[in-house]
């Protein structure tokens, strides 16, 4: 208790009076002070701070299926957002191929990947992945060819992963309740489309049971925050709380635009003096008088002096927010990995950007290189299996598997320092091969190309000096090329012993004795002849799967 001691002015007495209580209300450690005035405050104690319970953070989606129809409603929806993940699902998984030392297994290949359609497939197997985190591609295997049918991606929403550090991941797919309407249902078309599917799955579907896929039928590629989860996680959540942010300024500017389009209309009936004051069967009337006109062009109101209209609009009560609205937008883009300047071309200078591409360049190559250990060891490694597709090393088998080549990424602009380069290797300063490494081309690669070429220049300039016999003779039989190569060889050679050392006939010598392969012979990879490879009757491709 605060006392106040006061003298009076009347008789010199002293008074007490009380000015200041504080009082102890509750638990808690609320403290409530109260003065004369009835004004008071109430205090309370600190609460601890948790990130889970902010309010933002508890409008974010939880489940699994909820945070994957947010992802596909911004990427719908936002144009960034959209521009953003269909950048890197397109430029990193740019035009490709299939390579192998084998022409006959390359076209194999490449034949079935076509009637696969997969230089569409693979683009959006990319857009699953940036937009949910994660993807389900599920192989369908035709047996009796031992080629891949077809390859679906399955909804992520209806997959369920079991996993533990100490088991390999159990994928099954749970039926969507178009499914379980499928398999009761008495319509017509309902009833062609049970019929395509096997009896095995209708019993897992009728027994209200998840469907098992086969591990050798479907692959999971996934984002992970850590290698230990079980899912993947959309590379979205990092920005949901500014989408959600902007969303909520949006609204707000929506209701504005609203009140500025179609202000609030004031009637004031009624003089301010009192000498007129309407009735409430007076305001009815010029109410319903005021909705008969609302959609006549043409009215009229006579009336008298005491009646006021007045608008009230937006004018001057609209909330700036172009900052705002730029500060989320380089917040969402940081979150997505992009600048303004592969959108709008806006941005910083290249010079200023040139880390940030380096590093969205490694980002791409990364995403690559999982999307082609994939396609190796899920798609090309099976078929080849079933198709025999091996070759001798020593005494040993070795599966073929072709590899994955890919364009280029080149998000910078190198032309200063490869120029620097090419007068680096006029003065013999640096090597070749640094030189086809700035160029991103496999100098060893390379060279085999440039020695297939020559051998194609040798065979063309043959054939061109061979009489013309008809179109049914127009390509040179095997025999004759072969003989044409030992003759061209045996000249080469004879040149270069003839030619003195060190002049210009050496150095023709040397390239006519180079190695340039063409050479016959060979095993016979493909299974059309030849000594049978042991161990191929064991690999499948009359089974549900094909081998591992």
């Amino acid at each position: 208790m605060f006392n106040k001691i006061s003298k009076s002015s009347d008789s010199g007495q002293i008074i007490k009076r009380s000015s200041f209580t504080k009082s102890s209300v509750g638990g808690g450690g609320m403290v409530k002070l109260a003065n004369p005035v009835g004004a008071s405050v109430v205090r309370m104690a600190p609460r601890p701070f948790s990130p889970f319970y902010e309010e933002s953070n508890l409008m974010l989606p939880r489940d699994r299926r909820e945070i994957n129809a947010w992802a596909r409603h911004y990427y719908t929806t936002d144009p960034w957002v959209k521009n953003a993940i269909e950048l890197h699902s397109t430029y990193p998984l740019g035009a490709f191929g299939v390579k192998c030392d084998v022409p006959e297994i390359t076209k194999f290949f490449n034949d079935m990947l076509q009637r696969l359609n997969f230089s569409s497939m693979i683009y959006d197997i990319g857009r699953e992945f940036n937009i949910i985190g994660e993807v389900f591609p599920y192989s369908e295997l035709n047996e009796s060819t031992g080629e891949w049918e077809r390859i679906i991606i399955q909804n992520p929403d209806f997959i369920d992963v079991k996993s533990n550090i100490l088991t390999e991941p159990v994928i099954s797919l749970m039926p969507d309740e178009d499914l379980k309407r499928l398999i009761t249902s008495t319509n017509p078309d309902d009833i062609a489309l049970r019929e395509q599917i096997p009896d095995d799955v209708l019993s897992y579907i009728y027994a209200g049971k998840n469907i098992p896929l086969h591990p050798r039928l479907v692959s999971h590629l996934a984002r992970k925050n850590a290698p230990y989860d079980v899912r993947g996680t959309t590379q979205l959540t990092c920005v949901f709380k500014d989408l959600m942010l902007r969303d909520k300024y949006r609204e707000a500017q929506f209701s504005i635009a609203d009140n500025h389009v179609t202000p609030l209309k004031i009637f004031k009936v009624g003089t301010a003096d009192g000498t007129y004051r309407p009735t409430a069967d007076d305001l009815v009337a010029f109410r319903n008088m005021l909705e008969q006109a609302t959609y006549d062009p043409n009215f009229t109101l006579v009336t008298h002096p005491g009646l006021e209209v007045q608008y009230v609009g937006s004018t001057g009560s609209i909330l700036p927010l172009e900052n705002e609205m730029d500060r989320i937008q380089d917040r969402v883009l940081t979150g997505l990995h992009i600048s303004k300047a592969f959108t709008t071309s806006e941005g910083p200078t290249y010079s200023n950007a040139s880390v940030a591409l380096e590093i969205l360049q490694q980002r791409y190559v990364s995403f690559r290189t999982l999307i082609e250990k994939w396609l190796e060891w899920k798609i090309f490694r099976p078929v080849s299996k079933l198709q025999g597709f091996y070759k001798v090393v020593g005494r040993q088998q070795e599966l073929i598997i072709p590899k994955v080549a890919w364009d280029k990424i080149n998000l910078k602009n190198n032309r200063e320092y490869q120029q620097s380069l090419e007068g680096l290797l006029r003065d013999n300063k640096v090597s070749l091969k640094s030189m086809y490494k700035s160029l991103d081309l496999n100098y060893e690669e390379e060279m085999s190309n440039i020695k297939e070429e020559i051998n194609d220049m040798k065979e063309i300039a043959y054939k061109l000096e061979q009489p013309y016999l008809g179109p049914e003779n127009i390509n040179v039989s095997q025999e004759s090329k072969e003989q044409s190569m030992e003759k061209q060889k045996s000249d080469d050679e004879m040149a270069k012993g003839s030619a003195p050392e060190g002049g210009e006939g050496g150095e023709g010598g040397d390239m006519g004795g180079m190695d340039l392969g063409g050479g016959g012979g060979g095993e016979d990879l493909l299974g059309g002849g030849g000594e049978e490879i042991p161990g191929l009757a064991d690999l499948g491709g009359g089974g549900e799967a094909p081998p591992e």
